[in-house]
């Protein structure tokens, strides 16, 4: 996600053979503990690690 800020759900199920659920649920974890945040406008999302990780 830091080499890539627009990368899919869909894309990072790929890449590590999951299916995108567990993508979606690993994430919203990371984002309620703060590690990950999310930005979204209309077409896209950008996902950004906290500075201390």
């Amino acid at each position: 996600m830091k080499e890539n800020p627009n990368i899919l759900q869909t894309e990072l199920a790929e890449r590590l053979e999951v299916r995108r659920e567990t993508i979606y649920r690993d994430m919203k974890k990371l984002v309620d503990a703060g590690i990950l945040c999310r930005s979204n406008s209309d077409k896209k999302c950008n996902w950004k690690v906290a500075k201390n990780f």
